[in-house]
């Protein structure tokens, strides 16, 4: 299992390490999806804010219960991140020890792009569409950025966005 995951990360991380400034690269990506998706949120919230909008409350409650549910679930299980577990060299630097699934990065990041959805379902703004789609699109280059920088594991990623999507389902649909 060790020698597989090992040569997973070296075949994903590969093309990244052969550019001189590639883990600045991908540092900078993760960061800015991060920033986007962030943004994204909370320009949201205030529009709910200012349309004086009854989709506020579950706007906030829903993200808040599952980055909640998720920090407490990964500090319980404290499972290592692959840096910790493999001999591998994060392109991601982290001092981070355990806490590595689920991913709350993407966890966060999915029931934004769920929240946007919702919402802009509900409301059916132009501007929240394009919103929801660059939310959506930003979830799976979360996933590849978190994962080829070595900071989680595949099923971290898997799981977040499950979970993030069944609390979506069950706090916006039901």
């Amino acid at each position: 299992m060790t020698a597989m995951y090992e040569s997973f990360y070296e075949k994903i991380s590969a093309p990244w390490r052969a550019r001189t400034n590639g883990s600045a690269v991908i540092t900078g990506i993760d960061n800015g999806l991060r920033v986007l998706v962030a943004s994204l949120y909370c320009m949201l919230l205030i529009w709910l804010v200012f349309e004086q909008s009854p989709l506020l409350l579950r706007a906030v409650i829903v993200p808040l219960v599952v980055f909640m549910v998720v920090s407490v679930w990964r500090a319980g299980i404290n499972w290592p991140r692959p840096y910790e577990a493999f001999d591998i060299t994060p392109l991601i630097k982290k001092d981070t020890q355990g806490k590595s699934m689920p991913s709350r990065h993407m966890a966060s990041a999915t029931i934004i792009a769920c929240t946007l959805l919702w919402v802009a379902g509900a409301e059916g703004h132009a501007l929240l569409w394009v919103a929801a789609v660059v939310a959506v699109i930003a979830c799976p280059a979360i996933a590849y950025t978190r994962m080829v920088g070595g900071v989680h594991f595949p099923r971290d990623i898997i799981v977040a966005a499950i979970f993030a999507i069944l609390c979506a389902t069950t706090g916006f649909l039901l």
